[in-house]
């Protein structure tokens, strides 16, 4: 699972949660932030990964916490910055 991640002001805050599973209640996989557009997405770098995440797994993204699918179907919890797992169930 690689999860690449933006920065974003303070007036963009509720658009960066991913809080439905495909990033809406329709699973269009759409998320309304403007900082990646046609001109410099081919830019975009891996900005951190989590080695034991599982692929069939669609991650949550709520106020700067990842909540995701971990080994062996564990849930985990992950802070964004600095990258540091909150809890593992």
């Amino acid at each position: 699972m690689a999860i690449a991640i933006a920065a974003v002001s303070a007036a963009d805050r509720k658009t960066q949660d991913w809080r439905d599973y495909g990033g809406g209640p329709d699973n269009s996989k759409f998320s309304p932030l403007k900082q990646i557009d046609k001109s410099n997405v081919s830019k975009l770098q891996v900005a951190w990964t989590y080695p034991y995440g599982e692929t069939l797994f669609n991650p949550i993204v709520v106020r700067g916490v990842v909540y995701a699918r971990g080994r062996n179907g564990a849930l985990i919890a992950m802070d964004i910055d600095p990258v540091t797992q909150r809890w593992l169930f």
